[in-house]
Order: structure tokens, then C-alpha cells, then sequence
């Protein structure tokens, strides 16, 4: 590690705002399935040309390496489903416990193990109300019996 290096600004706003218009823009290039070394070139290429778009605008005079672009994208992103992901967590705990077949099909495998656990529970939680109103029955079942007895 160099001991001069100097640590980097932070991305203003309008910079994020280029880099994910400009991604946009040379999405074609990354959404390539081919891994080639022509496809690896062109990629870099449009990483390089996104990286001289971004400082175009940057009014602070610091330039961003592609590299850098690469890694704050990938982090926006990372940030974005991060979010995305605790306010679903989040819309599911305030839900009821019912959900339909097709919000089913959209969640992961973790949520849909907690529904079905929530589901057991309260399916055990019946038959044990079920089973308490049997056995309630059964007792008064029996005072009666007891006093036609007494009678």
C-alpha cells in the first residue's frame, strides 16, 4: 500500500446520477453472456468510456479510474436490493399471515419456510383449541351424567 496516497472524495450526487444513466446507456455490453477476451475488452471499453462521461461533469477536478466506477456502481446496486430487501422483510411482518398463491411464488425460500412454519403453528394452535373444547365437552358430559345419578 502506497503511504501518500490521498483518499478519494466522496461520488456527488450528480456523478452517481451519470454513472447509473450512463450505465444504462451500455447495459447491452454488460448484460453479455459471452466471456471471452473480446467481450472482456469491450466491457473495459465501455467501463473507460463511462468513466470519461462521469468526469466530464465532475465540477471538483477529481477523476475517477473506471475501476472506481466498477466498484461504486456495484455498490449502489448492492445498497438498492439491500433496501429493497428489508422493506419487503419489513411488509411482511405487518402483514396477516395470509398470503396468496401468487405473492407466494415471489418470495424466498426463507420467507416461504416462515410462512409455512407460521402456518403449522396455527393450524396446531386450532387443534389444540379443538381438543380442549372436546375435553370441556366430555366434563359436562360427566357433571351430567353424575346428577341424573344423584337424582
Amino acid at each position: 500500500m502506497n503511504a501518500c496516497r490521498k483518499r478519494s472524495s466522496y461520488f456527488t450526487p450528480l456523478e452517481q446520477e451519470v454513472l447509473l444513466q450512463t450505465y444504462e446507456e451500455y447495459g447491452h455490453v454488460f448484460s453479455k453472456k459471452s466471456n471471452t477476451a473480446a467481450a472482456s475488452k469491450e466491457r473495459k471499453a465501455a467501463w473507460e468510456k463511462i468513466a470519461a462521461r462521469v468526469n466530464a461533469c465532475n465540477s471538483s477536478g477529481e477523476k475517477r479510474t473506471w475501476i472506481q466506477l466498477k466498484m461504486k456502481y456495484k455498490n449502489l446496486i448492492q445498497k438498492a436490493n439491500r433496501k429493497r430487501a428489508e422493506s419487503m422483510a419489513g411488509q411482511h411482518q405487518d402483514r396477516d399471515a395470509s398470503t396468496s398463491t401468487t405473492q407466494l411464488d415471489t418470495l424466498p425460500v426463507k420467507e416461504l419456510y416462515k410462512q409455512h412454519l407460521k402456518k403449522s403453528i396455527e393450524k396446531t394452535v386450532m387443534e389444540i383449541k379443538y381438543l380442549d373444547r372436546k375435553l370441556k365437552k366430555v366434563d359436562l358430559a360427566i357433571l351430567l351424567l353424575e346428577r341424573q345419578l344423584r337424582e
